[in-house]
């Protein structure tokens, strides 16, 4: 496990959020939200629990079971003790108002203005000035 702070994640998991905003709206794709759910349960693995070398992605351990106390994620382990399924209970479109909860978005990219609000609300959450409350 790595020494991050709940803070710092929480920051990473935005920028990751302003990415998946930008690339989506830049290739006009879909399914912003699923991406936009999976942010923190992704940030979470990769940047504090998970063994991972980069540099050497084929390593003979290249990552340890997540542990399965996670709140709001589970993990249910096969008989050698990795894990085959994770569990996450996530929100669709998370951080975006307007994206946030709302089933249009699975087949939807935004347009420019929504795009800008988008990036806006992230951008305000990152430098905390929303004020938003943990899930």
């Amino acid at each position: 496990m790595k020494d991050i702070s709940v803070k710092d994640l929480e920051k990473t998991a935005v920028r990751m959020r302003m990415k998946v905003i930008d690339m989506i709206y830049k290739a006009q794709s879909e399914h912003p939200g699923d991406s936009l759910s999976a942010a923190d349960f992704v940030t979470a693995c990769y940047f504090k629990y998970m063994n991972l070398d980069p540099k050497n992605p084929c390593w003979p351990e290249p990552a340890s079971s997540p542990k399965p106390t996670w709140t709001p994620c589970k993990c249910y382990a096969s008989k050698n003790g990795k894990p085959k399924c994770i569990y996450a209970h996530t929100i669709k479109g998370k951080c975006v108002s307007f994206m946030e909860n709302q089933c249009g978005w699975h087949g939807a990219a935004p347009n420019q203005e929504q795009y800008e609000q988008a990036m806006a609300e992230l951008e305000a959450q990152l430098n905390n000035e929303t004020g938003r409350k943990r899930q």
